[in-house]
Order: C-alpha cells, then structure tokens, then sequence
C-alpha cells in the first residue's frame, strides 16, 4: 500500500486543508495511506474528523518573541516563523524526518510546508507543492515583493534572502544534503501544484505553471442557506469576522436586496430589515453561486474563484496581503473591485457600481473560458501528478 503524508505549516482558518480534503479522499480510494500533519488540530479535527484521516500535530516554531514589520517578501515571512535561526530550523526538520521515520510515506504533499519540502529534499522522498502560487513565488533574484503597492529597497529583499539562505545551507549541511546557490532554488525543490488558475495567480501567469483548477470542499455540517424573500439583487458574502468595519457593511447590504452573509465565529444578528441572513458556520454555496449577482470576499481567491467560474463580479474587503495581492489581480481582470468597508459611502458606491458596469459581463466571458472546469477535474489532476511522483519513488 502506497502512503501519503500531507503536511501543512502556515497560513490559518479552513482554506488549506478544505482544499487538501478532496485529494486525500481520492486518494484513499485508490488505495493510499494518508496521514496529515496539521498545524491546527482544531481545524484539522472540523475538516478531517467526519472522514475519518488521522493527522497529528505539524511540527511548529516556538512563539515568535519579537514582534516584525510586515513581510516585504516570502523570505521574511520564513525567517519570522524561526528560519532565520539554524538552530530552531534544524530542529524543525529533525522533527519532520523523525515523523518520515515512523510513517513511512512514499510522497509528500507540501501545503504551506516549507520546512516539510526541506525535510524531504534532505531524506530524498518526492514532494508535491500544493497552493495557489503565494508560496511558491517566480524564480527571481530577489524573490518578488509581496506589497507592490509598497516602494520596497531592492537591500531590504536582498539582506532577508541572506539570511534565509545561511540559514537554509547551513541546515542542509548539517544533515549531509548539498547547499543551494540561491533562495530561490529552495522553491524549486518541489513539484508545484497550482490549485488555481492563471489569471488568478498571485504573480500572474507562469510560463509552464502546473495548473490544476480550484480545489475545495465544504466543512462537514454545513448548512444550506435560502436566499431571503426580498426583491432586488442578491448579494453573497463570505468574510471573517474581523473584517474591518463589518457592522456598517451589512446596514450597507441590508439596503440592497437579498443577502446571505456567512461570518464564521461571529455571533449573528437579526436583520432590521429582514433582507440579510447571517450565518455564524460554513454555508454550503453550490446552491447560492448560481442566482447571486455579486459576491463579497475578504480576497480569497478559491473562494472568488468560485464566483467568477459561476460568473459573479467579486468585492474584495482584503484582510492580510495574501488577500491584497489577490484582489489586486481580480481587479486588473476588470471582474470586480476591493472596497475598504470603513469608508461606507465608497462600498455602497462600488456595489452599484458592480450591478451596472461591465464587471458581469467580464465574470461571464471568465466563466465561458473555464465552462468544463469542476472541482473533480482539478482533483483527477492533481491526483495525477501525486501519484506520479509515488510511483517514481521506488519504495
């Protein structure tokens, strides 16, 4: 039997491993093994529970003791998460290794896993990169700010890279593996997964990217949500809670139409004017993509992906510069614009300005490119390249 261990270390919330749920299950029906390495075990419990996937706990820096400035590019957000200290990274990968020792896998799945990719360069086990293109950035010299809305000194990105890279080769050698000439080779040591599309990438289209398409799935327990009984246009929402001004955001929905809001963790309340639902849990949207004229996210981008395949402009509230780097795309598509919800007047202006322009037209052209798109296609491929690597692995 031929095993998979599933490994995932940064980023939060339910996106990671409810995009890795459909290729382990399809995996265990051919046969495989899976076990995740999760780095939070109540998300992993919510998502990986129902199935029945084992997963332990991912191996995991110590808190960080000093508090960074945001992250210009991947490099720094490596070394805030203990890379830029040798010994706090080779104790990760010992760690990582001792857990190859037990399980045994024939191929790695790395989801945000920097440190599992390491760990598998130094033990030799194939490993597949999965994501949407943020942790697997263009092979560049330095790697590529992740703010270019931000003037960033080409020595900031130059002196981050450094120091990830003593800290890289300095591990390597210490368990016998070859060194690397640069930062960026260590993002070529896996096979990249791109669960997206090439319009939606974070740095743009790659040349010779593997893109899969989208992959997703919806937490167990899910509800069904209808849309109220309200005329005018029906407007989906899916953000967190800590969305920047979200109570003036819904007095601004209220006024629309029909809105179904999902705001996981936050305590719902009735609508004045009974056209917004609020939902505090994951709601189920296959139902709801179809009918919505708009879709408000907080800039994530399976989440908007499934807006623009169902051919639904996207409001983007970003949250984190993942997100912003995400919206900026989806604007330069011309298939939907960010907001800053604390500024009410400009929401309420961008949301008409959504129903009437051309944004739906430009959904629409954007779903008839990708009509035979699904998220089982985008799982037999990723799949594909999964088992490919197994099979190649000799064990």
């Amino acid at each position: 039997m031929k095993r998979a261990l599933i490994g995932w270390e940064l980023g939060a919330n339910w996106g990671h491993l409810a995009r890795d749920l459909p290729i382990a299950l399809a995996l265990r029906q051919r046969g495989y093994e899976v076990l995740f390495a999760a780095r939070d075990v109540q998300v992993a419990e919510r998502i990986l529970g129902p199935p029945s996937i084992a997963y332990v706990q991912s191996p995991l820096p110590p808190p960080k003791l000093i508090r960074a400035p945001p992250p210009a590019n991947l490099a720094e957000i490596l070394n805030a998460q203990g890379y830029a200290s040798a010994p706090i990274l080779r104790g990760l990968v010992r760690s990582w290794l001792s857990l190859f020792a037990l399980f045994k896998p024939d191929v790695i799945v790395a989801d945000f896993a920097p440190t599992t990719t390491l760990a598998a360069r130094i033990s030799g086990l194939p490993v597949i990169c999965i994501g949407e293109g943020f942790d697997q950035p263009p092979p560049l010299q330095p790697l590529p700010s992740i703010r270019p809305w931000e003037t960033v000194p080409q020595e900031r990105l130059r002196a981050s890279e450094a120091a990830l890279l003593e800290a890289l080769n300095t591990t390597l050698a210490a368990f016998g593996s070859p060194t690397l000439h640069q930062v960026c080779d260590f993002f070529s040591l896996a096979t990249p997964l791109l669960s997206t599309l090439p319009e939606l990438d974070y740095f743009g289209p790659r040349p010779g990217g593997t893109y899969v398409g989208p992959i997703y799935s919806t937490p167990a327990g899910a509800c069904d949500a209808p849309w109220p009984a309200a005329s005018g246009p029906k407007i989906l929402g899916y953000l967190r809670a800590q969305t920047k001004g979200i109570e003036s955001l819904v007095e601004i929905l209220e006024k629309f139409g029909a809105t179904v809001l999902c705001v996981p963790g936050a305590v719902p309340r009735p609508s004045s004017s009974g056209n917004c639902a609020i939902y505090s849990d994951a709601v189920r949207l296959e139902a709801l993509l179809p009918e919505a004229d708009i879709v408000v996210t907080n800039g994530n981008v399976t989440t908007s992906a499934r807006a623009l395949l169902a051919g639904v402009p996207v409001l983007s509230l970003p949250i984190v510069v993942e997100q912003q780097l995400a919206a900026t795309r989806i604007e330069r598509l011309k298939v939907g614009l960010t907001a800053d919800s604390r500024e009410g007047i400009d929401l309420h202006a961008q949301l008409k300005q959504l129903l009437t322009g051309p944004y739906r037209n430009e959904a629409s052209r954007f779903a008839a490119r990708y009509a035979h798109e699904s998220v089982g296609v985008a799982t037999e491929r990723g799949c594909a390249l999964i088992e490919a690597a197994a099979c190649g692995s000799g064990r």
